[in-house]
């Protein structure tokens, strides 16, 4: 853990799509062998392609190289028979990093498609701005309809708020769709349309470099198979005068700063994008300040943008510009390869704050899911703990620290809270959204007097107090729907470590909301 591991013969392993040579740990594992073979399902956190010589993923089902980091070509040849696969997150894969692997910047070379996935989670109606990280035109459908069924029909129509839906090019303005669509185009160039006008079925639609698409999916590993984006500078042209939906073209994290740093005089300085709790963030750069309103979250949590990620600017100019510069893979690791950013629906999920007394503060939420069990699944997201003057607070299910913490039921759940702090001094912990998932009771315990102490969140939704540096250990729980407040389920105390590991502080968060939520 934390050391290179250099292997410059074949690399061969037996095993199926969930079972598999599992390489774990910070340290990258490297290849520098001259023509070598990798066989049978891998998985590694970070790879990098070293040396001069030529490497073969083997071809056919049951062989593929999966990074869940950072793949970096740093020499030599690597051919994929597109068994390269940047994986994302998923149950039972166990990574250190969640969220989603990148492709790091080397004068390598990839020959052969690569498979780039992104795990998007949420319930029916999510909705989700994507975007493409390869080459070429393939369509909406042709990218993603292995995932889920891509529809609408006829194509191209218009989204028609209060009059139904219509093709733009009908002759007949008034025939509505015999499929409803849940792939949407943004047309910024209708000025002569409303906003909510220029909406667009998007089902046949190409999915160009730097565009971004709205899709209605929800709980779906989306994966696009292709030459992976490079082009520096890559141009993309905007509508001045109107908000424009474009997206990260690389499969890799963007630097959003480096990017509205670059096209200052193109967006306003500004962008626009759901955060990871369904609030509109704007975000701007200006005179070297980070500027954010509505977020309601530190600087570091909104500025990088994960791979395949959509978001909106203010197009004040003919085109926008990205460029290798703006990537940042080294962002990864401390923010979960960047943050996936959508509208999260607040009628299932419940906000618990904790802040110092510099407003310093850090998040975890509870979310009600249909899908998710009550137990740790892949619908909950591990809590990557702060290092430095960040403290934190997270919740416990199963021995794991989280920052989402899915339940098919919140009702008369106790949940075992962790708080962190980086000095003494007076933290609160507050909530909000409580009347979204729970009508009945939602009470705060303290264990550190005897009997406990009990504060009603519904009545008091931020609580002070003074705590001591270092982990509080197994002192908070929330009791939630509970009808009696000393009504103390058996929650184990012995789930909240006194010896946490401080590592990141960057999190990745996918629940995204209702396609009612668009700007």
């Amino acid at each position: 853990n934390g050391a290179n591991l250099d292997v410059t013969g074949d690399m061969s392993t037996f095993g199926t799509s969930t079972t598999f040579a599992r390489v774990k740990g910070t340290g990258v594992l490297l290849n520098s062998g001259t023509g070598t073979t990798v066989s049978g399902p891998w998985l590694v956190e970070h790879f990098n392609k070293t040396g001069s010589g030529t490497t073969t993923i083997a071809s056919g089902t049951g062989n593929y190289l999966g990074v869940i980091g950072v793949y970096t070509p740093v020499g030599g040849t690597m051919v994929t028979n597109s068994n390269l696969i940047l994986r994302s997150y998923e149950s039972g894969a166990g990574a250190s990093y969640l969220g989603s692997g990148q492709l790091g910047l080397g004068s390598g070379t990839i020959s052969g498609d690569v498979v780039i996935e992104r795990r998007v989670y949420g319930t029916s109606g999510s909705t989700h701005f994507v975007s493409s990280p390869i080459t070429g035109g393939s369509t909406v459908s042709q990218n993603y309809s292995d995932d889920f069924s891509v529809v609408g029909s006829p194509y191209p129509y218009q989204y028609l708020v209060g009059s139904g839906y219509t093709t733009q090019f009908n002759t007949n303005p008034t025939a509505a769709p015999t499929v409803m669509p849940n792939a949407w185009g943004y047309d910024a160039s209708l000025s002569s349309y409303t906003q909510d006008w220029r909406w667009l079925n998007a089902k046949d639609k190409a999915m160009d470099a730097g565009r971004g698409v709205q899709l209605n999916t929800y709980n779906k590993t989306l994966d696009v198979v292709g030459t992976p984006q490079s082009s520096s500078p890559l141009n993309v042209s905007t509508t001045s005068g109107s908000w424009n939906l474009v997206g990260n073209p690389y499969p890799a994290t963007l630097d959003m700063r480096d990017f509205i740093t670059d096209n200052l005089s193109n967006i306003n300085g500004q962008s626009v994008y759901y955060n990871r709790y369904g609030t509109i963030v704007t975000y701007k750069y200006l005179g070297g300040i980070d500027i954010i309103t509505n977020g309601n979250a530190p600087v570091g949590h909104e500025r990088f943008m994960g791979h395949s990620s959509g978001f909106w600017v203010d197009g004040v100019a003919s085109q926008i510009t990205f460029n290798q510069a703006q990537r940042d893979t080294a962002a990864s690791i401390g923010n979960a390869s960047g943050t996936f950013y959508g509208a999260v629906s607040k009628a299932s999920m419940l906000r618990v704050k904790l802040k110092d007394a510099l407003s310093n503060s850090d998040e975890m939420v509870v979310l009600s899911n249909a899908t998710s069990s009550n137990g740790f699944d892949g619908t909950d997201s591990r809590k990557f703990m702060p290092t430095g003057t960040q403290s934190a607070i997270y919740s416990v299910i199963e021995g794991e620290n989280l920052v989402i913490n899915a339940m098919n039921s919140t009702d008369k759940q106790v949940i075992p809270v962790g708080v962190v702090t980086t000095a003494s001094g007076n933290y609160s912990i507050s909530v909000e959204n409580s009347e979204a998932i729970v009508s009945g009771r939602l009470m705060l315990e303290d264990r550190s007097t005897t009997p406990s102490t009990f504060y009603n969140l519904k009545n008091t939704p931020s609580v002070t107090f003074n705590l001591p540096e270092g982990n509080v250990g197994a002192r908070f729980f929330i009791h939630v729907g509970e009808t009696d407040a000393n009504a103390v389920a058996n929650a184990k105390e012995g789930e909240i470590s006194d010896g946490i590991s401080l590592i990141f502080n960057k999190l990745e968060m996918f629940f995204l909301s209702s396609n009612s939520s668009k700007i």
